[in-house]
């Protein structure tokens, strides 16, 4: 049987060849594109794959702190580059890190400018990552994160 360690690196890995390929094909030129006035650029979506990496990162470390994750850069392709880096990073971080300190818990927000220690449960999926988080004492997730792909 995977472990969640396995499960999570075993998406990645089949997941982001796709991801890349999808981002490599847009157009650079037209990374400020927005299908509607209201709608983030291509390159603020793009973003949101960096964005996702570096809070699993920061989770690893112990502290969710949004607050704290990098400005997006002004091109697409500084983007695509930035997930790559990210990307890559993350997963060899991932890969030696012992199981037993992937279940440790973390500060995560937990109400109105409230944090607390929660176990964070990353999910990498068709439709972003998922970090769920419950309290070490509860069975069911108390707070989640959803970062849209």
């Amino acid at each position: 049987m995977m472990t969640e360690k396995d499960q999570l690196l075993s998406t990645m890995a089949r997941e982001f060849p796709t991801t890349m390929k999808v981002l490599k094909a847009f157009p650079a030129a037209k990374g400020e594109l927005k299908p509607h006035a209201k709608s983030k650029s291509a390159r603020e979506l793009a973003w949101n794959f960096v964005f996702e990496e570096k809070a699993c990162d920061m989770a690893l470390d112990g502290a969710l702190e949004l607050g704290k994750l990098p400005k997006p850069p002004t091109t697409l392709q500084e983007v695509i580059s930035t997930y790559e880096q990210a990307h890559t990073a993350l997963v060899e971080r991932l890969k030696k890190t012992p199981e037993a300190e992937l279940n440790k818990t973390v500060k995560f927000m937990t109400g109105p400018k409230q944090m607390g220690d929660m176990r964070p449960h990353m999910r990498r999926g068709g439709q972003g990552v998922t970090i769920q988080a419950q309290k070490p004492d509860r069975k069911r997730h108390g707070t989640s994160l959803s970062f849209p792909a």
